[in-house]
């Protein structure tokens, strides 16, 4: 039975690109902000009236879903007790737990946590607070405080099957 220690990670900041595409499929950065999540959703951005690439008139109605415009966001994530700071989840292994907080699914102390389990690869992380399979579907109970937590009953995802307890991945 492998063991895997669980840490928390954080989110610590996040680069918006906003992208202009014109009629003609040209796709152009108009600006890079490197900023928390909460500080750019409300930006105002200049869009230019005519495309750079190809002259072709620029038509902003204000809205993002029209597909003229988009935003483009990664997170930055950080392990707070080495400073270690990583893009994609998965780079910071098996055992990398965080507040998935764009979830809608809360534990009891308010936190929508979120695991990655072994072999810790993109398609690894696990919702502990979403909804544990069977007919009931029901969420797991999860106890004890992050990163040290119990979660019941056990945990079967398409490339793991183990156990979250007192704060370790236990593979079945």
């Amino acid at each position: 039975m492998d063991r895997v220690k669980c840490f928390m990670i954080e989110e610590t900041r996040q680069i918006t690109q906003f992208v202009i595409c014109c009629s003609n499929k040209h796709r152009t950065v108009i600006e890079t902000v490197e900023r928390s999540f909460e500080e750019t959703k409300d930006d105002v951005i200049v869009w230019p009236s005519n495309c750079p690439q190809c002259g072709v008139s620029m038509v902003y109605d204000g809205k993002f879903e029209q597909g003229w415009n988009t935003r483009i966001g990664t997170r930055i994530w950080r392990q707070p007790e080495t400073g270690e700071e990583h893009i994609g989840l998965e780079e910071f292994g098996a055992g990398a737990m965080f507040d998935a907080s764009w979830l809608p699914w809360k534990g009891p102390d308010g936190l929508s946590l979120s695991v990655i389990l072994p072999p810790g690869g993109q398609v690894d992380v696990w919702h502990i607070d979403g909804f544990a399979g069977g007919s009931d579907h029901r969420p797991w109970e999860r106890t004890g405080t992050p990163p040290n937590v119990t979660a019941k009953p056990s945990i079967l995802t398409p490339r793991y099957h183990g156990f979250l307890t007192n704060g370790y991945l236990e593979s079945v």
